[in-house]
């Protein structure tokens, strides 16, 4: 803990007391007020490029996140072969996507972000991830990867995992088919383009862990996974961590979208896309190639577990999805 108080005496910053909040991220405890202060695992280049975007957020006035505190004038502080930064606490509740309240206000603090989340300075930047136009290529790659688990999943004895990815493959892949053919006959190219021309950037982890609700505010905290893409699949994000359990959807499909409509408003041609890309099964494609690529040590009884969980979202999907599009104004759905 002593390395922990020398490093934040390096920001001007004298600690009264330092507490451990989660693996490398700590609460630093100050007579002026609290900080968070985090060991970063990103590369140097990924660390200038979130700095460059916390800078311009900075510069256009948006107030909804945990402000990065320089070290030196450099917007971290590199120490061994480790790096650290240091943000101002934001006080609040931790959101509970369970909560209406706080599910609007994480709605509405993604769309005011959304509205200044646009620089051509990060389109240059070495650390920058693009993934405007990749959203076809990736449907048409993980279809591919799906049609491959399957063949691997019908090779001799079935495990339980197994049986459930075959029992379930028809409508995940229907599903993802699905996607990929709105996503081919939508404004999507047009859309991505147009985001690409302002550098559009877009939070990307919008877990109910980086929300921080303060009255009916919300802010946003945790930048590590920022790129370039389109703002719609944050959205699109947001709407499938809220919604997985299928409790209460209608009034939380009400929620996210006066929400974020409210303060920026999506044309019908976004809907569309927006629809084309929540077809898509995430997770069940996730979850498949965790298992049959080996890249996860978890154990048979996890996988399992995980796979119901995911069989379970499908239906809950296919319940709130028809709610949404009448909510997004775009009507039933004529394929269903």
């Amino acid at each position: 803990m002593e390395k922990l108080y020398s490093i934040v005496k390096k920001w001007g910053i004298t600690p009264q007391h330092i507490e451990e909040i989660k693996f490398n991220v700590w609460r630093v405890k100050t007579s002026h007020g609290d900080y968070a202060l985090k060991c970063s695992e990103l590369n140097q280049n990924r660390l200038d490029f979130i700095a460059t975007a916390h800078e311009h957020l900075n510069l256009c006035g948006f107030q909804n996140f945990a402000k990065p505190i320089s070290c030196k004038g450099l917007p971290y502080l590199s120490h061994g072969d480790d790096f650290y930064t240091l943000y101002d606490w934001v006080c609040g509740e931790p959101c509970n996507f369970d909560n209406i309240g706080h599910l609007r206000a994480a709605a509405e603090a993604l769309g005011k972000f959304h509205l200044y989340s646009r620089s051509e300075k990060l389109l240059e930047n070495q650390g920058a991830k693009f993934s405007y136009f990749s959203w076809i290529e990736k449907t048409g790659k993980r279809i591919e990867d799906m049609e491959k688990f399957q063949a691997l999943a019908s090779l001799g004895e079935r495990n339980f995992f197994e049986k459930m990815y075959l029992g379930f493959y028809e409508p995940f892949m229907a599903k993802a088919k699905k996607s990929k053919k709105l996503l081919l006959t939508s404004s999507y190219p047009g859309i991505a383009h147009d985001d690409f021309k302002v550098g559009a950037f877009i939070h990307y982890d919008v877990a109910a862990r980086n929300f921080i609700i303060q009255g009916k505010e919300g802010y946003l905290i945790d930048f590590d996974y920022c790129t370039l893409d389109m703002p719609i699949v944050d959205l699109m994000r947001l709407i499938k961590r809220s919604l997985k359990y299928g409790n209460d959807s209608e009034s939380k499909i009400k929620a996210i979208v006066s929400g974020y409509t409210n303060v920026k408003p999506l044309t019908k041609k976004q809907w569309e896309v927006l629809y084309a890309l929540l077809l898509f099964p995430q997770k069940y494609w996730r979850l498949a190639e965790r298992y049959f690529g080996k890249d996860t040590v978890w154990s048979l009884d996890t996988f399992n577990k995980k796979i119901r969980s995911v069989v379970k979202e499908l239906e809950n999907e296919n319940r709130w999805l028809p709610i949404l599009r009448q909510e997004a104004g775009l009507g039933e759905d004529s394929e269903r």
